[in-house]
């Protein structure tokens, strides 16, 4: 690639300054566009996965959700691509790697990547498009923001999409303890107010208001265009400056920065409730607490880092002092994932939070940290604990990590500063810092100091308690009404004519296809640029010592990871339920002679992780179930040694018999679980739906389901010494069924070179395991779904809604096609009738070709009959409505999903899990030579076959108990199977 030099003018683009970023192995070319003042950086690598983000500050004044409104409608049709939804149509036959975009409390961000060139080009002009000319008009703002309506009996009510998303958000004490962490400590600035819109003055929004901030702040100046990968620069900063940056007549001043918050002098104390169930019994250990400390300017590299030390110290493994204190007192049942460092903002934040409280409790809470943290400082920070906090944070840094894009990491550090008036090196810049900061806080009484500075001697801290209010939501709800009642009474039949016309255009306008004309101004790809060879990845596999291994040499950044791949075949039925606390256990408990907390440094300063995950899963091995537990860990080179060692001793020597540490467990886990149903509604009905249809989805259900939910739910209702030592009894049973040599199998990512060195090391460590006596044993008595439909109540204003069907098998011609019939059902019909104009946040297909399930899903919806009905109809639109246009795009969107590059970690588990469940490189390519050959015809007789075994159709709703009862009333087979959900 060539460098230009600063001071350098290309394609009206002046080069502001060069940046060398050896820890990423890249460089950055930092532009300002001549004409507009837009700023561009570009980090320039040979990753072939090319990204852009447009980037805009957009500071909110209100709770009315104006930015986040503003991020849905602009992807709704633009001056170059006036379709209804240019997003969904890119989705729709894009091999985009990353298509989004996102509403922070300062920013609102529109990314998307690929690795196809033309695609990434094409992507960036319909993004660009959109977020400089977008149409905005009235009957969008009305579906994606806000609107009235009328029902049958002549009722107001209110409903769209950003709406409805929010009030999902409202209904989760941990989605309102995180938000109001933040907002409590700036009251006088932009993140006081709630970027994504409280439901209660989402309605208070104007069109006209709603115009007036695009106008106001979508801007090239206000405008901050981020770029990563090979794609040449010339090419980017053209098209750029011809398609959009071009057209507009010059600079613009626009006030859009964050106004700093004055420091207090003395703290805050909040308290906000959140909607529980009508139905508890007991609001005793329904309570949080958050303790939230303003920091520093993020624009401080230095002291981010340190502190991000800092944080490791205090709170980053099991055996760090504030987390210790927090989880081992009685004042809350476990820390709650609040905690931690958020540095998203213009100044960092810590929280420290606990979950299961009252809210009597709150001093004791606060003086428990404070009392903590004067601890540390008087008695000193252990020098092992330092190195393995720095150890974390440094690995960090170098991991080439997976669940995203590695590009988009490194654009949302560089914003971090850039947004509010630094470089974009400066945030992104790590070596250039490092070594100074390990040299400080390797200093005797630094990091003491530094706790003394950030947080016993500043006062700028707030208290936020969220409890519990059974009557919340129906007060709300009653508010409401009486609101919509009154507003009915005063509109006089002309007011009420003129909505019903409105909603009338409104429904014309979504039931109308897009025209020809318009349709064909979306830029795509063709089925000529479909690749025709799936990618591989390169594997060496042998046995040694009577052990299974898998190796994969890779570029990984000096970072090692292993696998092992426990079978679970033998192991005793009554076992099973208990492995997801087996798991949590195995990372989170001391080892034999060596207590948790100093077991948890060991791990944090000889590894970058540990860990494990279940998994059950059909095969194509014969129709064998797979059931393992993989142990998973990663390590820098130079650790090998020590990290082996240590990962051995932990799988033959945990010891589940610390009963106070086992009890905290216990509880941490079951509140993960709870606290994750309605934010996750979706999963656990989809999980749950299927379970009629395949063992192993039951099994895993019993794993990650309602059902381990219930599990734990029941066994903490009795954590007395005696009913623990049972518990620890039961997982060492595990413990001693599991781990031995002739259940093993090991996978190995290592640097070119170190792969055959780091099996040989592995083997020669798990040499140690018992032989074993292999006899396999039967399944549990698992939950098959012996009803036609479930309702399960949560305190939720929102449904999940799922309904599953008899599938077809991976590696058949059927599954190819229910595979493309998926995706122009969540690209298409599901996505118009269930989002646009029923108002929920998403509708979906998929389909597990290796259990052999078809499911529906929606998230965050206000309707259940409506979007069950949705979903029949689906198939009988289908039967009917498929295009090869159509079919041309979900070709090209399916393979595009196989075509995002994986991290190391990634590529090393991917290949491993495929070899396990039988899916062979030649299955894959027989797949995708389907998917070439798919028709038209193929799809309508997929949709017909899948209406025939409507009959067998499961159904799952997770909802509130008024919305399921309510439904009841229309699904005849919900009466007499709705329950409440332990809460």
């Amino acid at each position: 690639m060539n460098i230009p030099k600063k001071g350098e003018l290309i394609s009206r683009f002046e080069v502001l300054s060069i940046d060398k970023l050896d820890e990423y192995r890249s460089v950055a070319i930092h532009l300002k566009h001549i004409k507009t003042g837009c700023r561009v950086y570009k980090i320039y690598n040979d990753d072939e996965e090319n990204l852009f983000s447009f980037t805009f500050r957009t500071p909110p004044s209100d709770n009315t959700g104006v930015a986040h409104i503003l991020e849905h409608t602009v992807l709704c049709g633009s001056e170059k691509f006036p379709v209804k939804d240019p997003f969904l149509s890119m989705a729709k036959g894009s091999m985009n790697t990353f298509l989004n975009a996102m509403t922070f409390p300062d920013k609102t961000m529109y990314p998307a990547g690929s690795a196809v060139e033309q695609d990434y080009f094409n992507l960036m002009h319909v993004y660009g498009d959109a977020v400089f000319f977008p149409l905005l008009k009235e009957h969008m703002f009305r579906q994606e923001g806000h609107r009235l309506e009328i029902d049958e009996e002549g009722h107001l009510y209110r409903t769209g999409i950003v709406f409805n998303e929010m009030k999902g958000s409202y209904s989760s004490v941990e989605s309102i303890a995180a938000e109001w962490s933040g907002r409590s400590l700036f009251p006088e600035n932009t993140y006081g107010y709630d970027s994504g819109g409280d439901p209660d003055e989402i309605p208070e929004l104007t069109y006209e208001q709603f115009v007036s901030f695009h106008n106001t702040y979508y801007h090239p100046s206000n405008c901050l265009i981020s770029l990563y990968g090979n794609s040449d620069l010339k090419k980017n900063l053209d098209f750029i400056d011809e398609n959009f940056l071009g057209r507009f007549e010059g600079h613009r001043l626009i006030d859009s920065e964050v106004r700093s918050q004055s420091r207090w002098r003395e703290p805050v104390y909040l308290e906000k409730f959140w909607p529980s169930s009508p139905e508890d019994e007991s609001l005793s250990g329904k309570t949080t607490h958050t303790l939230n400390w303003r920091l520093f300017p993020v624009t401080e590299p230095e002291k981010v880092i340190e502190t991000q030390i800092v944080s490791e110290v205090l709170m980053g493994n099991a055996g760090s002092p504030l987390l210790m204190a927090l989880q081992q007192s009685d004042v809350g049942e476990d820390v709650s994932p609040v905690s931690g460092l958020e540095m998203e903002l213009q100044d960092l934040i810590f929280t420290a939070a606990v979950r299961g409280s009252d809210p009597e409790r709150r001093d004791e809470f606060v003086k428990l940290v404070f009392d903590t943290l004067e601890q540390v400082v008087k008695q000193g920070i252990d020098a092992d604990q330092i190195e393995a906090a720095i150890h974390a944070v440094e690995f960090r840094v170098r991991e080439i990590r997976g669940g995203g894009p590695f590009g988009l990491r490194l654009i949302r550090k560089q914003l971090r500063g850039w947004l509010h008036g630094a470089g974009p090196s400066r945030t992104l810049r790590f070596n250039k810092y490092i070594e100074q900061v390990k040299s400080n806080c390797r200093t005797a009484g630094y990091l003491e100091n530094l706790i003394k500075e950030l947080f016993l001697d500043n006062k700028h801290y707030s208290v936020v308690t969220v409890r519990p209010d059974p009557a919340l939501q129906q007060v709300v709800d009653a508010r409401n009404a009486e609101a919509m009642e009154s507003l009915r009474k005063s509109m006089s039949d002309k007011d009420l004519d003129d909505l019903r016309q409105k909603n009338h255009e409104l429904r014309m306008y979504q039931e109308t296809p897009d025209s020809d004309e318009a349709r064909q101004t979306i830029p795509s790809l063709s089925r000529d640029d479909v690749p025709h060879k799936v990618l591989t990845i390169p594997t060496e596999k042998g046995i040694s010592r009577g052990i299974n291994w898998y190796k994969h040499e890779l570029f990984t950044n000096g970072i090692i990871y292993c696998d092992m791949g426990f079978t679970m075949d033998s192991l005793p039925p009554e076992l099973m339920i208990w492995m997801p606390l087996f798991c949590k256990g195995l990372s989170s408990m001391g080892m034999k002679g060596v207590p948790y907390d100093e077991t948890a440094r060991l791990i944090s300063l000889h590894t970058g992780g540990f860990g494990c995950s279940l998994e059950a899963s059909s095969t194509l091995h014969n129709d064998r179930m797979l059931k393992v537990i993989y142990v998973r860990f990663k390590m820098l080179s130079e650790q090998t040694a020590a990290g082996l060692d240590l990962v051995s001793r932990l799988i033959r020597d945990i010891d589940f018999f610390d009963l106070k540490r086992l009890r905290d467990l216990i509880l941490e886990i079951r509140n993960d679980y709870k606290s994750s149903i309605i934010p996750s509604g979706h999963s656990y009905a989809m999980m749950r739906s299927g379970c009629r249809f395949s063992e192993a989805s039951a099994l895993e259900e019993s794993w990650y389901g309602i059902t381990q939910l219930e599990h734990l739910a029941a066994i903490s209702e009795d954590l007395s010494d005696e009913a623990l030592e049972n518990i620890a009894a039961t997982l060492d049973k595990v413990r001693t069924s599991l781990f031995n040599r002739e259940a093993i199998k090991i996978n190995v990512t290592a640097p070119f070179g170190e792969g055959d060195g780091i099996v040989a090391m592995l083997i020669e460590d798990l040499n140690s395991l018992e032989e074993g006596d292999f006899r396999e044993s039967p399944l549990p008595e698992l939950f098959r779904h012996d009803t036609e439909a479930e309702g399960l109540a949560v305190p939720s204003t929102v449904s999940y809604v799922s309904l599953s069907l008899p599938g077809s098998r991976l590696g058949t011609k059927e599954h190819a096609a229910s595979l493309l019939l998926s995706h122009l059902l969540k690209t298409g019909y599901l996505w118009e009738q269930i989002r646009m104009r029923g108002g929920a946040y998403g509708a979906f297909a998929s389909v597990s070709g290796l259990e052999e399930v078809f499911s529906f899903g929606s998230y965050r919806d206000p309707n259940i009959a409506k979007t069950l009905d949705a979903y029949k109809k689906s198939l009988e639109y289908m039967m009917e409505n498929v295009s090869d246009e159509d079919l041309e795009k979900a070709l090209i969107g399916m393979v595009g999903k196989e075509l995002r590059p994986l991290s190391p970690a990634e590529s090393g588990i991917v290949s491993f899990k495929r070899d396990l469940l039988g899916i062979s490189d030649d299955i894959r390519q027989k797949k995708r030579d389907y998917l070439l050959e798919i028709t038209a015809g193929d799809i309508k007789e997929t949709a017909s076959i899948l209406l025939a075994r409507w009959d067998e159709a499961v159904i799952t709703i997770i909802s509130g108990s008024d919305a399921l009862s309510a439904a009841a009333g229309e699904i005849s087979s919900l009466n007499g199977c709705i329950r409440e959900l332990p809460q």
